[in-house]
């Protein structure tokens, strides 16, 4: 569903987002904005792509940019952005496969500002508790995923209680 959004210049511009009760860990990706709404980037299309049309119309921009995934990954994570890499319908296939015949199984990823801890908006934090509850399977206690938690500089990775205990808490400072 489209939703009108507000660009770093206190301007609108309309976009689509996914309602929070579509939301699922097993989906391509998403964008959670600073008030915590999630863009989506549907199975066919290219995270590159969804990416660069959202920044571009965020920043304002007369002229599109056209960003790599990681370009437009660091980008987000710098205007206080979520990214979350999911799963797209080829990948799921492979992690079928590859979980019957005991071998590996997939991710999804969340990228973080390297300083989260103090930039992560209540939105933003409650939104990021939503999609990771979608991860957990209905027929047992069990992830659907493997979820990792990563800072954008690649530095320190994030434990999944580590996270949880920071979004979960009021202090909201991993120990």
């Amino acid at each position: 569903m489209e939703k009108i959004l507000e660009n770093v210049e206190g301007g609108f511009f309309r976009f689509g987002v996914v309602p929070e009760d579509e939301i699922s860990s097993l989906a391509a990706g998403y964008i959670i904005t600073p008030t915590g709404d999630f863009i989506g980037v549907e199975d066919e299309e290219a995270h590159s792509t969804i990416f660069s049309s959202y920044l571009d119309q965020y920043l304002n921009r007369n002229v599109q940019h056209y960003l790599d995934t990681l370009e437009a990954t660091k980008e987000l994570v710098s205007l206080n952005h979520i990214v979350y890499l999911g799963l797209k319908m080829e990948d799921s296939k492979t992690l079928y496969v590859n979980k019957n015949l005991g071998s590996g199984s997939g991710y999804g990823i969340f990228i973080l500002s390297d300083n989260f801890e103090d930039t992560m908006t209540d939105e933003q934090r409650n939104s990021c508790l939503k999609l990771i509850k979608t991860n957990i399977s209905i027929f047992g206690n069990y992830d659907k995923l493997e979820l990792q938690f990563n800072k954008i500089s690649g530095e320190n990775s994030i434990s999944k209680d580590e996270f949880m205990f920071f979004l979960e808490n009021q202090d909201r400072k991993i120990k």
